[in-house]
């Protein structure tokens, strides 16, 4: 589990720092910032955060929106402009850019985090489908980066479903069979009505029962014969 990582492109010091002290308020990770598009896409792509903002009107010849156009085409990282210019005009060329979300100038702490809370979402929703390696979960009041690797199990409680890593325990306000879906791996099998595993992190097989990390989980009847078949026996 790590902190969602943020990097910030604006050309003003007293803004930049703004929204830092912000960021790092909500409990965010910010890794870098620039002034400008060449610094920003170079370490952009060195660093791999999990988010950028980017002020549209970036001082010099090149625009906010012409990273924004960069990282739309060249890589997945998604991106929230940044603006004091509402306008028609401004708004659909940067539509065309795919962002994951706008927040106006000026702004206040809890209209960044709504911002980040938005765009965190959507991301999910648009690549739902995709297989990911990681996922972002809400974590009290923060949204936290797991890798999928990390996760032992997730188990249905009612119309909730509780994920499980070696050291931390997530309630998730979604059916099983929906996290089912967003988990996508081939690693992630179902091995009962109420347990998803990662066969990764199966250590024994006791009768019907799988040891995961602390986990003890019941494999059921309907379930076994798809279960056991993509496990390699000697």
């Amino acid at each position: 589990m790590s902190l969602i990582r943020i990097y910030i492109v604006e050309d003003e010091p007293l803004i930049t720092e703004t929204i830092r002290v912000c960021l790092i308020k909500e409990g965010f990770d910010v890794v870098g910032d620039a002034d400008n598009i060449g610094d920003a896409f170079f370490e952009i792509d060195e660093l791999q955060p999990d988010l950028v903002f980017i002020d549209i009107t970036l001082d010099g010849e090149q625009r906010g929106i012409d990273l924004g156009k960069k990282l739309n085409s060249k890589t997945t990282i998604p991106f929230i402009y940044l603006t004091s210019h509402s306008d028609k005009s401004t708004v659909l060329e940067a539509s065309d850019t795919n962002p994951s979300g706008y927040l106006l100038k000026p702004f206040k702490s809890k209209n960044l985090k709504v911002a980040i809370d938005f765009a965190l979402s959507k991301i999910i929703l648009d690549k739902s489908a995709v297989s990911l390696a990681f996922l972002f979960v809400k974590k009290n009041k923060n949204w936290v980066k797991i890798e999928m690797s990390e996760i032992l199990i997730a188990k249905a409680d009612d119309t909730y479903t509780e994920i499980y890593t070696e050291d931390e325990k997530f309630l998730i306000s979604q059916p099983l069979k929906k996290i089912e879906k967003k988990l996508g791996a081939s690693f992630f099998k179902r091995a009962h009505r109420t347990y998803v595993v990662n066969i990764n992190k199966i250590a024994a097989i006791e009768d019907d029962l799988l040891v995961i990390g602390k986990h003890l989980v019941p494999v059921g009847k309907t379930y076994k014969k798809d279960l056991l078949a993509c496990l390699n026996f000697l």
